[in-house]
């Protein structure tokens, strides 16, 4: 859970893709479907733990028209997910390689970093102190 924000709110073309990615490769449970209340036509999706609780949800507009993100435009293009240990990254480095999700270097880190299934640019780091 991190402190002091509620969700982290996200684009996609396509919320049946996104179901499987989050629920079925990240593990997260979708929580809520909404619609977004400037557009009564867009859903809005909710993927978190259990109970949705605040700090743990990551949410989706579909917006199926919606142009690529690309990461020079001053965009928000990566999203960091904290994990409790290395032991837990190496979890989760296994989890995605028995998926078949692609794992990029970044920075040289100790971390997981991978492309969702709506194209934003993710990754593990750890919480705390290897």
């Amino acid at each position: 859970m991190v402190i002091g924000h509620h969700h982290i709110s996200m684009y996609t073309k396509n919320v049946g893709k996104n179901d499987y990615f989050y629920q079925e490769i990240l593990g997260l449970h979708r929580v809520k479907v909404s619609e977004n209340q400037d557009d009564p036509f867009m859903y809005h999706v909710f993927y978190g733990d259990l109970t949705g609780s605040l700090g743990t949800e990551l949410t989706l507009f579909e917006i199926p028209f919606i142009g690529n993100a690309y990461p020079v435009t001053n965009a928000i293009t990566k999203t960091g997910l904290l994990v409790p240990s290395y032991q837990s990254l190496l979890y989760w480095q296994e989890r995605f390689y028995n998926r078949q999700v692609k794992l990029n270097t970044f920075c040289s880190l100790i971390l997981n970093s991978f492309i969702a299934e709506n194209g934003n640019s993710m990754l593990h780091a750890i919480a705390a102190p290897v």
